[in-house]
């Protein structure tokens, strides 16, 4: 039995790059730094960049990376060398109009009490031509419907997961929003396939990490259902959505 065990961490270890790292990072990550490309003459607003982590990924690939966060302690906690760190609310952008050729909200959509109001923001901000880059969850995946079920009926439970503050729009609520204010989706990417599975309870990992993302790197290979797809497919958990802003710069290719 220990030499069972033994193996199987062994195939585990192989899969997971950095046992550190939640399997649902893994997939959207790869997509913003392999799928999506980036250029040396672009300005980008990492909406929600807490700490910075992406915000500094970023900055050797582009012009100019400006952070925001509500969060103070977050951003003077972080070492913004190379980045411009802004305490504001992504409700409420401190920018004019067209200002960012990306606006970057990832993994943070869901924190957004009017999410009807960021979508809006996000547009404004972005330069026509320029892309809006979004990531959010697949509420009808079992997981998330698990977990809101629990938070109905148990909704003073102190290690909960979903908060007043935030709100539970789905792909396609997004979708709607912020293409009614003048931007077409271009690319959607289907992250970590891990239905029917439940991996987490209220915040308490009830299937193991690793388990998870040796689970969807099966179900891909098995499936050969690639990232990018032609729309979100029901057994993602996570969606990287690619929108684009209506109209163009003059001098900037299309």
């Amino acid at each position: 039995m220990t030499t069972l065990r033994r193996w199987m961490n062994w195939q585990i270890e192989k899969v997971l790059p950095d046992p550190g790292q939640s399997f649902q990072r893994i997939e959207p990550d790869r997509v913003l730094f392999e799928q999506i490309d980036w250029s040396a003459d672009e300005r980008v607003l990492d909406v929600g960049c807490y700490q910075g982590h992406y915000a500094r990924a970023i900055a050797p690939r582009v012009r100019q990376v400006v952070g925001l966060d509500l969060d103070r302690i977050a951003l003077h906690a972080a070492s913004f060398d190379d980045v411009n760190a802004l305490c504001g609310d992504g409700q409420s952008l401190p920018f004019a109009d067209n200002s960012f050729d990306t606006i970057l909200c990832h993994m943070t959509a869901n924190l957004f009490p009017r999410p009807q109001v960021a979508a809006r923001e996000f547009v404004r901000c972005c330069k026509p031509d320029g892309r809006v880059i979004l990531t959010v969850c697949n509420l009808s995946a079992p997981y998330q419907r698990v977990n809101a079920t629990l938070e109905r009926v148990w909704p003073e439970c102190e290690w909960a997961t979903v908060r007043t503050s935030q709100n539970r729009w789905s792909a396609r609520q997004w979708c709607e929003a912020i293409t009614s204010h003048d931007a077409k989706l271009e690319r959607t990417y289907s992250c970590n396939l891990c239905w029917p599975l439940v991996p987490r309870i209220r915040g308490r990992w009830v299937i193991p990490n690793r388990v998870m993302h040796s689970w969807n790197q099966t179900v891909r290979r098995i499936t050969g259902k690639p990232l990018k797809t032609d729309r979100p497919h029901f057994a993602a958990h996570d969606y990287v959505l690619v929108f684009r802003k209506q109209g163009r710069v003059e001098g900037r290719a299309s």
